[in-house]
């Protein structure tokens, strides 16, 4: 009786009905960015206004074989696209406008980007590069609004403690706008965790680059060690031939001092956290 009762008074609620493109000619695309829904507020008794929410059809409809090549549409042709019960009035319809327009038909393949956090508790860490199958997606729809999008990203995802490698299915953010399709909705991240550990590499040779035949570049000392941190299993595979310390030539020419500091190149996953010595000297001299 109490629902019965409150559903007889008039009453306001606000749905958001999806938008339906049908007959869209072949080879074209929407020009201008469409939303997937628009946001109505209606009125009407309450017993009507409950149905529409058992409605499954209920759809804002736009028929391309009845557009011409561009057109606008405002609230006023509300009738035209939603069929409603004429007891049920919109008070009012976000966004107020919608651009209908035709481009030619594009379609791009783009880059993945995983949109995620990883957090790992002390003595543990990611190793290496994140691997992600497939690591690009096809986009499809007019050409002016494809051309537009470099990446996609995949739903947000946060992965607290994580101690274990992560293999994950992830889903690709769904497009916003009407005008545009992607050709898969998830893929697979998958992302090496271990705990952490430190080594000592040593012996790592200093080298200059592009010296002139009739030069020497002499460093002291003519090697460094260093101390490196990475996944166990990372650092039981390392030596020193993996690692690099170059310099330019040209770069030391330009120093008076003749003490410089090295930068070794590590591979991907490695961290240098300490060079032994922090710097060395040099000296260039004719060749004898």
């Amino acid at each position: 009786m109490w629902i019965s009762v409150n559903l007889s008074y008039e009453e306001t609620i606000v749905k958001n009905i999806p938008i339906k493109i049908i007959n869209l000619p072949e080879g074209k695309g929407l020009r201008y960015p469409l939303p997937t829904s628009l946001t109505i507020k209606f009125r009407g008794m309450g017993w009507q206004l409950a149905g529409l929410y058992f409605f499954k059809n209920l759809e804002y409809t736009i028929d391309l074989n009845l557009q011409t090549e561009s057109q606008i549409i405002t609230n006023r042709n509300l009738a035209e696209h939603l069929k409603l019960p004429p007891t049920i009035f919109p008070l009012d319809i976000k966004p107020e406008t919608l651009f209908i327009g035709l481009d030619k038909f594009h379609e791009k393949q783009v880059s993945i980007i995983p949109n995620i956090t990883i957090k790992c508790p002390d003595g543990y860490g990611t190793v290496g590069r994140w691997h992600i199958e497939p690591e690009s997606v096809t986009v499809m729809g007019a050409v002016s609004l494809v051309q537009q999008i470099n990446h996609w990203s995949t739903v947000y995802r946060k992965y607290d403690n994580q101690r274990i490698p992560l293999d994950v299915e992830l889903h690709l953010e769904e497009p916003t706008n009407y005008g545009l399709k992607i050709s898969r909705n998830k893929v697979r991240l998958t992302v090496d965790i271990q705990p952490f550990a430190e080594r000592t590499i040593s012996g790592i040779p200093l080298t200059a680059l592009s010296v002139p035949s009739n030069r020497d570049v002499i460093f002291s000392p003519p090697k460094i060690d260093i101390i490196v941190r990475g996944g166990i299993d990372q650092l039981r595979n390392l030596d020193s031939s993996l690692f690099m310390i170059t310099f330019d030539y040209q770069t030391l020419l330009q120093d008076s001092i003749g003490i410089i500091t090295p930068v070794p190149t590590a591979p991907e996953g490695i961290k240098i956290i300490q060079r032994i010595p922090e710097q060395v000297h040099f000296i260039i001299r004719k060749r004898l």
